[in-house]
């Protein structure tokens, strides 16, 4: 069963204007074969590993600040904030 998240697909537009992923994006359209190895496309989604690659956009601003504001996982810090967000 497949779950689908509404607006959750703007995702997919924001990976060619977001400077950490938008060279990999880019290059998995130009290049017939995988050109990372640590990165995977699927149903146009970016992954790292099995992680999805979130693009810097205020949803991604959103997850950050629910994640140190919200008591998801208390303010402990920027790096320990983005350790926890790579982690879920």
């Amino acid at each position: 069963m497949r779950v689908e998240v509404l607006g959750f697909d703007r995702l997919k537009d924001s990976y060619s204007s977001c400077p950490n992923f938008s060279p990999v994006y880019s290059d998995f359209w130009l290049v017939n074969n995988q050109p990372y190895v640590d990165y995977a496309l699927d149903d146009d989604y970016l992954f790292q590993v099995s992680q999805l690659c979130i693009p810097w956009t205020s949803f991604r601003d959103c997850l950050i600040w629910e994640m140190r504001a919200k008591g998801l996982a208390h303010h402990l810090g920027k790096d320990r904030t983005i350790v926890l967000v790579q982690d879920r």
